[in-house]
């Protein structure tokens, strides 16, 4: 039969745990860099480096990572660098996305939007933030401020659209926007890098709605 074939091919194994289950065993430890060299070698896809998938809370959500699901709120995975990945997210039950959060090389910056798509590169974690549906209607993230702040302004069921202004303490008014009432969550990215340290006021006003929220700018 087959297996007697192969015994007269390769020969009798003496000792099953030296010649073949050891064997099998280094085999399986070798092969995944034999074919990340393969790889390499036949596609040039660049450099591999190392990429950090987190989900903030934990129970938040999920992240998508190109074809697969994550299993975990803290995922390390090596990819190539001149390969782009894409990333999606899905809130769980009783939470909504806020925004990705992308810290590489000192820096941190923030994304909104549902997907995401990069070429990764070493060292970098990309962290998918999320809050409870019954957070505040208006959520800072970071604050204290920084360049790339999202300001989020969640839907109040008004449809009379409204206004976003950022005032210094003494009233001076340093940043203004519109709020679009066709969506239910309004994004403003904001760099206060430029701005001096100290406080300031983040006023929302929407129809009969007026809220405020206190920004520091170290």
């Amino acid at each position: 039969g087959e297996v007697n074939h192969h015994f007269m091919r390769w020969g009798y194994p003496n000792v099953w745990s030296s010649e073949v289950e050891n064997k099998i065993k280094l085999n399986c430890l070798l092969r995944p860099a034999l074919q990340l060299q393969y790889l390499k070698d036949a596609l040039d896809p660049g450099n591999v480096v190392e990429l950090n998938a987190v989900v903030h809370p934990e129970a938040g959500g999920k992240i998508h990572l190109n074809s697969i699901d994550l299993d975990t709120s803290n995922w390390l995975g090596n990819y190539f660098d001149g390969v782009p990945v894409s990333m999606q997210q899905t809130p769980a039950p009783g939470y909504i996305f806020y925004a990705w959060k992308i810290e590489q090389n000192g820096k941190t910056s923030f994304v909104s939007g549902n997907e995401l798509a990069f070429y990764p590169q070493q060292g970098m974690k990309v962290t998918a933030i999320y809050a409870t549906e019954n957070s505040n209607t208006v959520q800072v993230y970071p604050n204290p401020v920084s360049n790339n702040t999202i300001i989020r302004v969640l839907d109040t069921g008004n449809d009379q659209g409204g206004s976003l202004k950022i005032t210094d303490v003494l009233g001076k008014t340093v940043y203004v926007n519109e709020i679009n009432s066709e969506y239910p969550v309004n994004d403003f990215v904001i760099d206060f890098s430029s701005f001096k340290s100290g406080m300031y006021i983040a006023w929302i006003k929407s129809g009969s709605r007026h809220e405020s929220v206190k920004l520091i700018k170290p």
